[in-house]
């Protein structure tokens, strides 16, 4: 008999937590349905927090007790140790940073309190009050500064805190005491100059970028650009298209599904670095609905590699490390939550990280002769 998704993917999420990391072709059998199918659900689970993937194995979250919710937790009953971690969301790229702090923290003996903005920088403040009311130690925080970066003004909430604050890709102005605040950043510019690296080594001379109005997209372009001049390649400015999130405007993907087409008939094949993921398939899809090839017509980067493999013609995809993000900001929250506040006689300076993504090359970015 057919199980619905939800009861299989809690059948899953069960499996898991009795018998540890298992295999996806473990997982079919198990369940009596195909790999594919498996696959599909791993990672949806995966994005939302469930569980967690590698090399096509699914695992338990490690530390996942150790995560709670703030309005959860009363300031008449506050945690031994905790860890307040806000972000703007739980899942896509925000799980794993979220499963690293709390399997550091839980190994630390200590837990997370988890405050959500839903990406509405009006809800920045009210979730660090709530976090702070939980009696969190410290916070690491992602605040939705519309480019990353921020001044006093706008981080008069963060700044006003009396306990450490580590900021997760986002960062302060030159200048600004924001500036003083420890943070872990993944170096997009890098990304994106990684891709345009691996299309230029596949052959491709004519390469546009797709992005969204992110902080990640602010650093891709500056990579996208740099490398283009780094191979004498022309910048075209049509060649840098602006998108919104599909789940935001569902029409565009048609849109610029109809931009890129265009430019194909114009000036002939081409590659395109789209973040992220589902921005990539969505457009990708429709093109290949109007009778476009994938990679022979137009090839594909896309950037976070979420759920890029998964695509029908699979994504290469820049992979941020976002696991490493949240450990190494929790690493240092642990620092700072030392009563030496992680020196020995003095407290260590701020620390300011950019962790390098990779990229993970398939068949959407292979040019065709």
């Amino acid at each position: 008999m057919r199980i619905d998704v939800t009861s299989r993917h809690d059948r899953i999420v069960a499996l898991l937590e009795e018998r540890g990391a298992m295999r996806i072709a473990e997982l079919a059998d198990e369940l009596g349905i195909s790999p594919v199918t498996v696959r599909r659900d791993v990672s949806e689970l995966a994005v939302e927090g469930r569980i967690a993937r590698s090399h096509g194995r699914a695992m338990p979250l490690k530390g996942a007790n150790a995560v709670v919710r703030a309005r959860d937790v009363t300031r008449s009953a506050p945690p031994p140790f905790a860890v307040g971690v806000l972000v703007p969301r739980t899942a896509y790229y925000y799980g794993d940073v979220i499963r690293a702090i709390g399997a550091v923290v839980a190994d630390a003996g200590g837990r997370v309190v988890l405050g959500v903005s839903n990406d509405r920088i009006e809800e920045d403040a009210p979730q660090l009050r709530a976090l702070h009311d939980a009696g969190v130690t410290g916070i690491i925080a992602t605040p939705n500064w519309p480019d990353g970066g921020a001044d006093d003004a706008a981080a008069a909430d963060l700044l006003g805190l009396d306990v450490p604050v580590v900021l997760v890709e986002r960062y302060g102005r030159i200048g600004s005491a924001v500036e003083k605040l420890d943070h872990v950043r993944s170096d997009h510019a890098y990304g994106a100059r990684l891709a345009i690296a691996h299309l230029h080594e596949q052959g491709w001379r004519d390469m546009a970028l797709v992005m969204q109005p992110t902080p990640t997209s602010v650093q891709l372009r500056v990579g996208y650009e740099a490398a283009m001049q780094q191979y004498g390649l022309p910048l075209d400015p049509t060649a840098v298209i602006q998108s919104v999130p599909p789940e935001k405007d569902p029409a565009a993907g048609a849109q610029i599904a109809s931009m890129l087409e265009a430019r194909l008939r114009a000036s002939g094949p081409f590659a395109a670095l789209v973040h992220n993921d589902l921005n990539a398939m969505m457009i990708m899809q429709r093109l290949q609905g109007r009778g476009v090839r994938i990679p022979d017509d137009i090839g594909f980067v896309a950037y976070d590699d979420e759920t890029a493999d998964l695509a029908d013609v699979p994504l290469t995809a820049v992979a941020p490390p976002k696991y490493a993000v949240g450990r190494l900001a929790a690493e240092i929250m642990l620092e700072r939550l030392r009563p030496d506040g992680g020196g020995d006689d003095r407290s260590r300076p701020p620390l300011h990280a950019q962790l390098l993504p990779s990229l993970n090359p398939r068949a959407s970015s292979r040019l065709i002769d």
